[in-house]
């Protein structure tokens, strides 16, 4: 299985895997709730990876049956390290405090960060009502590209560094959640 992860960086392979998780819905085996997230999170990674592994393997002239087992592994651990680096932050910054779980949005919120919010995976750290809509655009993100939204919006950087823009708004998914949640106006 070749990720950008583990490819050196290799852009090709980073898009490939990107738009390939992109393709692949999200599926709920487990239901709704907050631990039931956490599964449901693993199973459509596991799907994306699988697939995406095989796929891979199949370019490559590799074994199909190995890439899948690789794809589905690396694919549903590195979704829930997404989901570690989230509460992690979360948890630190808000003061220690454990995240409200919001089930309609099916995202955990920690509270405290002054500086506006972030997202990783299901996570979301700040609680500004004005930018929860915005941040919830990028669970979603999260959840349509799997482990291959961090790369996709981290490759966009250099684009906008180049051209004299701020990489954090000058990108695809920034506009997308401002455009869909109308924060920034």
């Amino acid at each position: 299985m070749r990720t950008a992860a583990v490819t050196n960086g290799n852009v090709a392979d980073g898009i490939m895997i990107g738009s390939l998780s992109g393709l692949i819905p999200s599926v709920t085996p487990f239901g709704s709730g907050a631990w039931a997230s956490f599964g449901n999170q693993i199973a459509s990674d596991a799907i994306r990876g699988g697939l995406t592994g095989g796929v891979s393997a199949m370019v490559a002239g590799g074994d199909i049956g190995t890439g899948m087992v690789k794809g589905a592994v690396t694919f549903a651990i590195a979704g829930q390290v997404n989901n570690v680096i989230g509460h992690t932050i979360g948890f630190v910054g808000s003061g220690l405090r454990l995240p409200t779980y919001n089930s309609t949005l099916d995202v955990f919120v920690y509270s405290g960060n002054k500086y506006g919010a972030i997202t990783f995976g299901n996570v979301i750290y700040g609680d500004s009502p004005a930018l929860l809509g915005h941040e919830y655009i990028h669970v979603r993100d999260y959840s349509d590209f799997g482990i291959g939204f961090l790369p996709a919006y981290v490759a966009q950087f250099p684009v906008a560094m180049l051209s004299g823009n701020n990489p954090f708004i000058f990108n695809l998914f920034e506009l997308h959640a401002q455009q869909c949640s109308g924060y920034p106006d």
